[in-house]
């Protein structure tokens, strides 16, 4: 005999049926119980959003490019020397004596301060390699600016056309015996004016023939060669406040000195 015919003999058909109806609301409120107490023993494991997350975590992420490198910045250039009649830091009055050489066409280089122990000195020397644009200088010659701007002017404006009177023919170079020395004058305690930059000597002309005329006494007085060396050391004098050569004294036989010593009401001094 069953459990049910059992109770239905016991309790009767009316009370079996309310406590059969009973049992599945007491199973209910178990699981709700169950919901809100205790954790389930083994909790659910969460799935993935199906095929398009799985798709998703797939896509190759893409390594970024790295930045190419700056270009280097190439170094400063060093400073270019200034250009010949253009030098700065130099007095107005040096400037424009530089200015008017390079109209000349006079090339020089300008150097360092000369202050030597012994007094010798030139502020603003410079050295020029020409004394016009045809008439070549040998060797160079370190002189101060003034006596160089002297020996442009003569030798542009008057020395060719001696030359082509007196000799036939045009000036090729000049070769000097001294520019610039640190030296008293000969015989005396006083400074000579090469130790300022302020002379130089000439010891030959040359021709473009390749003639030499050197500066000494002619056999011939009344030669070509003499009469140009006359008529030059005449022309000189006036332009250049010192003129020397051969005859005047023992000392400059074989050459002329030029100088630009300054005298009282510009005197010049020519022998």
């Amino acid at each position: 005999m069953t459990d049910h015919h059992l109770a239905s003999r016991l309790i009767g058909p009316a009370i079996l049926a309310t406590l059969l109806a009973a049992i599945p609301l007491a199973a209910h409120a178990g699981q709700g119980q169950h919901r809100s107490g205790e954790l389930p023993a083994h909790p659910p494991v969460p799935t993935l959003r199906g095929e398009l997350r799985q798709s998703e975590l797939s896509v190759p992420v893409p390594i970024p490019t790295p930045r190419p490198e700056r270009p280097k910045e190439p170094p400063e250039a060093e400073p270019k020397p200034p250009a010949p009649g253009k030098s700065t830091g130099l007095p107005k009055r040096e400037r424009t004596c530089r200015a008017a050489l390079t109209a000349l066409g006079i090339d020089f280089t300008d150097k360092a301060p000369i202050a030597e122990a012994d007094g010798c000195a030139i502020p603003h020397p410079i050295i020029i390699r020409r004394l016009s644009r045809t008439i070549a200088l040998e060797p160079e010659a370190l002189v101060n600016c003034r006596t160089a701007l002297a020996l442009a002017r003569f030798f542009v404006d008057q020395a060719p056309s001696l030359a082509k009177r007196h000799l036939g023919q045009a000036l090729h170079s000049v070769h000097h015996a001294s520019a610039y020395v640190c030296r008293p004058r000969r015989g005396t305690q006083k400074l000579s004016e090469h130790a300022f930059g302020n002379a130089f000597d000439i010891g030959v002309f040359t021709l473009t023939d390749g003639t030499q005329v050197p500066v000494e006494v002619q056999k011939d007085p009344n030669g070509k060669a003499a009469k140009f060396l006359d008529a030059f050391r005449a022309a000189a004098c006036g332009p250049f406040k010192t003129v020397l050569g051969p005859g005047s004294d023992a000392d400059h036989g074989d050459h002329f000195h030029l100088d630009m010593k300054a005298r009282r009401n510009d005197h010049a001094f020519c022998r």
